[in-house]
């Protein structure tokens, strides 16, 4: 099983980007995420998916740690692998690796970075650091690995959880 090919899109790369990166947004986004969520068999219910409102009060899908985990399972990866980078406990940071290995063999890395630094982690305990670096680096190979080009929604700080996916489609679908 494999997600829609965001070759059916007709998206560009966001601007700030690496190249090559493509960037849903919107409908796009909303009906991409939809879509693999239902390829998946993905729920919100259970945690796979959170809308969140971004910056602008549109609300947008993203897959959770849960959503990609159960993508990677379903798309057959191979292993999924953990490696610390750096730890500062002075200065208040953590950086993971993580490494994903799909069904073809092919390997995928990405980094997950948290710090005091960010917004509203300034006082959490360096084990809840651990926790998201962690969980951003593994999300972000997951993601690379299976072929889905969008945030996760552990990497959405700061903005509102907003309301069900199937609501967007609809307010714009109308519009």
């Amino acid at each position: 099983m494999a997600a829609p090919k965001k070759e059916n899109w007709g998206l560009v790369p966001a601007k700030g980007l690496s190249p090559g990166y493509i960037a849903y947004t919107g409908r796009d986004q909303a009906q991409f995420i939809k879509d693999v969520a239902e390829t998946y068999h993905l729920d919100p219910r259970k945690g796979d998916l959170l809308v969140y409102l971004d910056q602008g009060g549109n609300p947008k899908p993203y897959f959770t740690k849960s959503g990609l985990t159960k993508i990677a399972h379903i798309s057959g990866v191979k292993s999924i692998m953990h490696k610390l980078l750096e730890l500062n406990n002075d200065a208040g940071y953590v950086m993971f690796e993580c490494i994903v290995t799909n069904k073809d063999e092919q390997v995928h890395k990405a980094v997950g970075y948290c710090g005091r630094d960010e917004p509203g982690k300034g006082s959490k305990p360096m084990s809840a650091l651990i926790g998201m670096a962690q969980t951003r680096a593994q999300n972000r190979a997951i993601a690379m690995a299976c072929d889905i080009d969008t945030s996760s929604a552990e990497e959405m700080d700061g903005v509102k959880k907003g309301i069900n996916i199937d609501v967007i489609l609809d307010e714009e679908a109308g519009q």
